[in-house]
């Protein structure tokens, strides 16, 4: 077992004098329960730590003047290689960075911080801060004065770009994909202006308003409140509808209305309508379109609201009878 008494304890401090000196005191390890009691002390003028430019400023020296520091301003501070501390209370770290706003701060290298940024935090890579209290991580940042915080993802002065921003707004801008692997709440709706919402698994549209959704293909409008339009070029306006494939449209004056296929358009509420080019009445409830063309609407099979039937074709094939339009004209005529 390992006594505390084998280990010295140090405790390091810059004395900011005339010639800045660091003291480090050796401290007694066993008198924990009696407070600290200094022991020797002694000073490490090798220690590259020296007096900066600035009033109560300091600076880290370096092995040449390519690489010196600077820290021009008051209670300024350059520690590492080639920065530049140059306003009151400003802090530059690592390597070739430039601090020109005051109280503000930049690590590791090649980043700057202009003189408007005042309280402005950036680490990374090539990252400039431009507007008070900005906060800048990542490599090559694209911003403005609006932006709050960023996270670049760029490859040089040439291809600057932003992963994540925040702007002074409160709104939060993700240049990718973002995944959530909790919920997704939004207390105030979702507007999807451009490109696609893609649900792999299941989704439920309560009362709320939902202005878009671009479903797994392009250019679908969904209006209503409660209302869906997936894949290509479909548009609900009414409310608790839905349509998918292509090219179907459900008016603002019709709810409950289910449409699919390819350039079917509701007539009514509380349709369902399917195949292509239908031409469903305002009484139908069942409609399957067999058109060809919006000048050839026409349907192959449709039930009314009150229960009677239209059959677009010449016959009726039942099991392996088929019944031809003459043959039931002259079984109607005997019924009646």
């Amino acid at each position: 077992m390992v006594a505390m008494s084998d280990f010295a304890v140090h405790k390091v401090s810059v004395q900011m004098n005339a010639s800045p000196t660091v003291v480090t005191e050796v401290l007694d390890p066993d008198s924990y329960d009696k407070g600290y009691r200094a022991g020797e002390e002694e000073t490490l003028a090798a220690l590259p730590i020296e007096k900066g430019e600035g009033d109560n400023s300091i600076k880290q020296k370096t092995w040449d003047e390519q690489s010196e520091n600077f820290a021009e301003r008051y209670s300024s501070t350059a520690l590492g290689a080639h920065n530049k501390a140059k306003a009151d209370c400003s802090m530059a770290v690592n390597y070739n960075n430039e601090v020109k706003a005051e109280n503000a701060f930049a690590a590791n290298s090649g980043n700057i911080i202009e003189e408007a940024a005042e309280g402005a935090f950036v680490a990374g890579h090539r990252n400039t801060a431009v507007n008070k209290f900005q906060a800048l991580f990542g490599t090559y940042s694209q911003i403005d004065e609006d932006t709050l915080f960023a996270v670049g993802k760029g490859k040089s002065e040439t291809e600057r770009a932003t992963a994540f921003e925040i702007d002074r707004g409160g709104n939060a801008t993700v240049y990718g994909v973002m995944a959530v692997k909790g919920k997704l709440k939004a207390e105030q709706g979702v507007d999807v202006t451009a490109g696609d919402i893609i649900v792999r698994g299941s989704a439920t549209f309560g009362t709320a308003q939902i202005s878009k959704i671009y479903g797994s293909g392009i250019e679908c409008v969904a209006s209503g409140e409660g209302s869906a339009a997936f894949n290509i070029r479909n548009k609900v306006y009414g409310k608790n509808s839905f349509a998918a494939l292509s090219n179907n449209e459900i008016g603002a004056d019709y709810e409950s209305v289910f449409v699919a296929g390819h350039c079917n358009k509701a007539a009514a509420s509380h349709q369902a309508i399917f195949g292509t080019y239908a031409a469903p009445l305002g009484n139908d409830a069942f409609v399957i379109g067999n058109g060809s063309s919006a000048k050839g609407n026409s349907n192959a099979f449709a039930v009314g609201k009150n229960g009677n039937i239209r059959i677009g074709g010449n016959t009726i094939t039942i099991g392996s009878t088929t019944i031809t339009e003459a043959q039931l004209q002259k079984l109607l005529a005997l019924i009646s």
